[in-house]
C-alpha cells in the first residue's frame, strides 16, 4: 500500500467527470424501488423528494437534504437513489463542485421506519446526529475517507498518510446495498489516487458495524473512481 499524488491525468479525468454536463436520467440505479412502490422525483416544481409510485403523493420531502432550489446548489447530474433490496432503504449519492476544488461527493441514507421515511445516519455521523446535514461543500468533505479509515479499520491495514485531510474535497458514495441492511460504501480522496471499499452492516438502531473492507490505490482505484 503506498500514497501518492494523482497523476495530471488522472485529475483532469476526476474533473471531466465530476464537471461533465449532462443533465439526463439517473444513471446506475432505478427511480422506482424494488418494491415498486415508492418513486424518487425531481421537478423544477416540486424539488427532490420521495413520492408513493406512479402518483404525486409525497411522502419524504428532499429539499434540504439534497441539492436543489431551495439550498442553492447546483448539480449538473441528479442524485443517485440506490435502493436497498427489500426497499426499505435508500442511499442518495450527489456530487457537487467548491471553488478549491474539482468537487467533492457525498451520500445521505434514508429508512423506513413504521411505514415512514425517517433519516439513517451514515457511518461518518456521530450517534448525536438526529438530521440529514444542509448539503454543500464543508470541512468534513475533505475528511470523508480519514473517517472511514480510522473507524472502521485495523491500523496495519493502511497508511498513516490516508489520515491526512484532503486539500480538496473527497468523496463518499453507497456502491451498492449486499443484503437490506447491509451496504457497500466508497470512500476516495479527491488529490490522492488511494480510496477505501468497505462493507458496513446497521442495525435497528441506526449503528453500523465492519463486515468486510480494503484499501485500493492506483488503477483499481481509478477503476473503482469511474
Amino acid at each position: 500500500m503506498y500514497f501518492r499524488r494523482a497523476s495530471a491525468g488522472f485529475t483532469l479525468s476526476c474533473a471531466l467527470i465530476c464537471l461533465a454536463t449532462e443533465t439526463t436520467s439517473l444513471y446506475a440505479q432505478e427511480r422506482v424501488s424494488p418494491d415498486k412502490r415508492w418513486e424518487y422525483q425531481n421537478s423544477n416544481g416540486a424539488g427532490p423528494q420521495i413520492v408513493k409510485a406512479g402518483t404525486a403523493e409525497a411522502v419524504l420531502d428532499l429539499s434540504d437534504a439534497l441539492p436543489s432550489g431551495r439550498t442553492g446548489l447546483t448539480v449538473n447530474r441528479e442524485a443517485e437513489p440506490v435502493w436497498a433490496p427489500d426497499s426499505k432503504r435508500v442511499a442518495f449519492n450527489y456530487v457537487v463542485h467548491e471553488h478549491r476544488s474539482n468537487g467533492f461527493g457525498t451520500v445521505v441514507l434514508f429508512e423506513l421506519r413504521n411505514d415512514k421515511w425517517v433519516f439513517l445516519r451514515s457511518p461518518l455521523d456521530s450517534a448525536k446526529v438526529a438530521a440529514a446535514p444542509e448539503p454543500g461543500p464543508g470541512d468534513d468533505n475533505r475528511e470523508q475517507l480519514a473517517k472511514l479509515v480510522k473507524k472502521y479499520l485495523r491500523q496495519h491495514t493502511y497508511k498513516a498518510a490516508v489520515l491526512r485531510s484532503s486539500a480538496t474535497g473527497d468523496f463518499l458514495r453507497v456502491v451498492r446495498w449486499s443484503n437490506p441492511d447491509t451496504a457497500v460504501f466508497w470512500a476516495f480522496a479527491n488529490d490522492t489516487s488511494i480510496g477505501a471499499l468497505a462493507e458496513l452492516k446497521v442495525d435497528g438502531k441506526g449503528n453500523w458495524k465492519l463486515v468486510t473492507a480494503q484499501m485500493l490505490s492506483g488503477k483499481a482505484a481509478e477503476k473503482q473512481q469511474e
